[in-house]
């Protein structure tokens, strides 16, 4: 059986109700009642296609902040146990949907579907295979580097060729223009970083839209799908 401890912020008494309304074990606490470093670390160790995105960039309110505390400030943070081990973590963002922490009660008690994040999983294909983009090596998983505008941004894979040029992976449920210019900035952003020229950019995804392929060639950026094939 699940049970959950609610970390007082904005609309916690709204997430309140929610747990009382379905009898849910739950305890209430303020930041000063917690470890709040320890509770960090075992949100950060969630898998990442259940945790998703929870790190407070713009847009809606996740659970830490930039600089890595917990976003009390702006979001009441629900964490969801079995068995005293941390299972889920809510708010978050999967791929592009945002899921707040009164979604999150109804998921964790089966009133609702649960969703998992699938850039992950094809991220993990990908750096255990890199031969399937031509490439011998991984450099990197989810290097960070900082954008022109101050900010800095998490590059997916960085894939070496067997003569160690440099090819940039992001990895997409859905390749979209967004996905294309992204690619792209980070691509720059690399170059500028490491002073080492980036070969290829690569977008992996299970879908595209037309736009995006377009965009794409003209761009010089490689979208590969992956496909299933019955035999």
């Amino acid at each position: 059986m699940v049970s959950f401890v609610l970390i007082r912020g904005p609309d916690y008494r709204r997430v309140l109700a929610e747990l009382s309304r379905f009898n849910a074990r739950y305890v209430t606490v303020g930041l000063s009642q917690i470890d709040e470093e320890e509770v960090v670390k075992e949100i950060r160790a969630l898998p990442p296609q259940v945790r998703g995105r929870i790190r407070y960039g713009k847009g809606k309110p996740l659970p830490l902040t930039r600089s890595g505390r917990l976003n009390v400030k702006n979001t009441c943070i629900l964490l969801v146990y079995e068995k005293e081990r941390l299972v889920d973590v809510y708010p978050k963002m999967l791929g592009k949907r945002y899921v707040d922490p009164i979604e999150g009660v109804r998921i964790a008690l089966q009133k609702a579907p649960q969703y998992y994040l699938y850039e992950e999983p094809l991220l993990i294909l990908v750096a255990h295979h890199p031969d399937l983009l031509g490439c011998t090596r991984v450099r990197s998983v989810k290097e960070t580097v900082e954008l022109p505008e101050g900010v800095r941004a998490e590059m997916d894979l960085v894939l070496e060729e067997g003569d160690g040029s440099v090819v940039l992976v992001e990895v997409e449920e859905k390749a979209t223009m967004n996905a294309i210019a992204q690619a792209l900035s980070l691509a720059q952003a690399y170059q500028d970083y490491t002073g080492q020229e980036v070969r290829r950019v690569v977008v992996v995804a299970l879908s595209a839209e037309e736009s995006a392929k377009r965009a794409a060639k003209k761009a010089g950026v490689e979208i590969w799908l992956l496909k299933m094939e019955r035999q």
